[in-house]
């Protein structure tokens, strides 16, 4: 039972990692079109 807890927090934090990746690739990506359009409009 108590594998199969630790098991499950596991899984959990892994699919919690896997969204805070993709939300800083989000992140990362419109700061960057951001500082591409800044750039243009010098």
């Amino acid at each position: 039972m108590i594998i199969f807890y630790l098991l499950k927090i596991c899984h959990v934090s892994a699919r919690n990692f896997e969204m805070l990746l993709v939300n800083l690739n989000n992140i990362v990506w419109f700061l960057d079109e951001n500082l591409v359009i800044d750039n243009h409009l010098m």
